[in-house]
């Protein structure tokens, strides 16, 4: 069935930074198969319909898909010459590789308004991520649209089955969560409500081996298994923001923060540095869904401030880095934020870091780093700077954050925690392992 259904798709925010990268993947998939089945791209047995409510960034888009296209035929330029030998006028690789990806764009076509996805079998929708405006979206298409289409919503906290019921889609929705850029992230999170059909299951499950995802079921629980533990973590870091406060200025506090989950945690950010990243009216939106299904509240006054502020992070249309909690310069924080304006660094109150610290640059590189892991978090743990507590309390809540879920039902196991977490976040480690003592064993600290 998976077969047919891709021969008619539609993607909705498509110009956006997660939909262009999903239908990159849908393209790629589709030029691919049409060119292996029928020996040629672009004959219309194929249809890719890109949505997007802004015309100038559909421009961008098209640019976008075609030099990324391009490099996909460079680098499966031998399956390529496979499924075009019978075309006797093709005979170099540079024509092939033109053909494909002339043949590509032509099976595309790009459109502002969602009503052009009415005759779409899959519809990825990755627009604003609000309730009222994903269920308008959603009824629209469904009332003029194919009743037997299935739909995948690239939510990273709306619960699917308020979404399926309140837009009147049934068993027909589906989560599919891609992580920031969808072709590079390996980790895809699925989440089927209640009713979702068995079918779309299925058909999800094997699409996403098809894109070769690292795959992890949620169960339909706002925030899911990502933003489950993402924002529980970054609740604990502005609570202990506010403890450093007693102490030290908020840029001081801040940073301590930062560096600790960056360096002292060998994570490729700071907890900081990643909500800029993501966006910080992305968090404080993902904060407002998770509040409100949940039942349970966040500190968020940091966030807040920043939002009221109109300091947002994100990013550029190029990929760079925007101004949040931190300035950058080639996507490396060099100064942050302090009552409206960016200042130098503070210094720090914090020691050196544990014997045997190896960046996580380096140490992601490294096959036997597991080795390395386990006598660093030995000496981590074996000392009582305040670096070393702050890290061993973030650790600690990390791993009860993961345990959390699984009693909650929202993951089955830590394991796929910890697959959330090496995958979706290229942390090095899992939230709970051997190396982390437990609390009774652990020295008291922050």
């Amino acid at each position: 069935m998976l077969d047919e259904s891709l021969k008619r798709v539609s993607v909705l925010g498509a110009a956006g930074k997660m939909g262009s990268g999903i239908s990159l993947l849908l393209l790629q998939e589709m030029a691919r198969r049409e060119a292996m089945y029928t020996g040629g791209v672009g004959n219309g047995e194929y249809s890719l319909v890109l949505i997007d409510a802004n015309k100038a960034a559909l421009g961008s888009l098209r640019r976008y898909l075609r030099s990324q296209v391009r490099r996909f035929a460079e680098k499966n330029i031998n399956p390529l010459r496979e499924f075009y030998a019978e075309n006797r006028v093709l005979i170099s690789n540079e024509e092939i590789i033109d053909a494909f990806v002339e043949g590509a764009i032509d099976m595309v076509r790009f459109e502002t308004e969602v009503e052009q996805a009415k005759e779409s079998l899959l519809i990825f929708e990755a627009i604003l991520e609000d309730v009222e405006v994903k269920t308008e979206v959603f009824a629209k298409i469904n009332s003029v649209g194919r009743d037997d289409a299935y739909y995948f919503t690239n939510t990273s906290s709306i619960p699917i089955g308020v979404l399926s019921k309140k837009s009147g889609l049934g068993g027909r929705l589906i989560g599919y969560h891609f992580f920031n850029p969808p072709p590079v992230q390996r980790l895809l999170e699925i989440i089927p409500a209640e009713e979702t059909n068995k079918q779309l299951i299925e058909d999800a499950t094997l699409l996403a081996e098809i894109f070769r995802k690292v795959v992890v079921t949620s169960k339909d629980v706002a925030g899911f298994i990502g933003n489950g533990h993402f924002i529980r973590e970054i609740d604990y870091a502005f609570r202990k923001v506010r403890e450093l406060e007693k102490e030290y200025s908020r840029p001081e506090a801040i940073l301590m923060i930062d560096r600790v989950t960056r360096d002292f945690l060998l994570r490729p950010m700071g907890v900081f540095q990643l909500i800029d990243y993501v966006g910080i009216d992305v968090c404080q939106e993902v904060i407002n869904i998770m509040t409100h299904y949940l039942g349970v509240s966040f500190e968020r006054s940091l966030i807040d401030q920043m939002v009221h502020e109109r300091v947002l992070g994100g990013q550029n249309p190029d990929g760079s880095q925007k101004e949040g909690f931190f300035q950058y310069e080639k996507r490396k924080p060099v100064k942050i934020y302090s009552e409206g304006a960016y200042t130098d660094f503070p210094k720090i109150a914090l020691d050196d870091l544990p014997k045997g610290h190896i960046p996580w640059k380096q140490l992601h590189k490294m096959k036997d780093r597991e080795v390395v892991l386990r006598n660093y978090f030995h000496d981590l743990f074996a000392m009582d700077t305040l670096g070393a507590q702050l890290a061993q309390g973030h650790l600690y809540e990390s791993r009860e954050i993961a345990r959390n879920l699984v009693k909650e039902g929202v993951a089955e196991t830590v394991e796929e925690v910890n697959l959330v977490l090496r995958n979706g976040f290229y942390h090095l480690y899992g939230a709970d392992n051997p190396w982390i003592p437990e609390k009774t064993s652990m020295r008291a600290g922050p």
